[in-house]
């Protein structure tokens, strides 16, 4: 799969809301009453092969508290923390060569569903609740 084939997916599905650049996309996630602002980025490693970064924001990276995030990041069943531009986000990253549409669905489905059981548990992880 190529990263331009993943917004015609999600544009024919009707769930994306924007492309700011050609290598990102924005996606809005919803499953039984969850929603989720999901974003997409393409990644090309050294040797040329392209790779996807999905992420879920989690609120402002200043709010969380450094040792009980690295707990929970070590507690997920899938992505991982990480601070980019001030902003906690759940993340993972995958090849794309080989990755299917439905992959992709369900990779997306459990990253959004892991990030809002850390949301409903962020008294947890940040220094003060939102």
């Amino acid at each position: 799969m190529a990263f331009a084939r993943v917004g015609g997916y999600l544009r024919d599905r009707g769930a994306l809301f924007g492309s700011p650049a050609p290598d990102v996309i924005q996606y809005r996630f919803e499953d039984r009453g969850l929603v989720s602002a999901v974003a997409m980025r393409a990644l090309v490693t050294p040797a040329g092969t392209e790779w996807i970064a999905i992420s879920v924001p989690l609120g402002p990276a200043a709010e969380f508290r450094v040792r009980a995030a690295l707990v929970a990041n070590d507690e997920l069943a899938i992505g991982a923390l990480a601070d980019w531009q001030g902003l906690m986000l759940l993340r993972q990253t995958l090849p794309l060569l080989g990755l299917t549409f439905a992959q992709l669905d369900a990779i997306i489905h459990a990253l959004a569903h892991a990030a809002a059981q850390l949301a409903a548990t962020a008294g947890y992880v940040r220094v003060s609740a939102p």
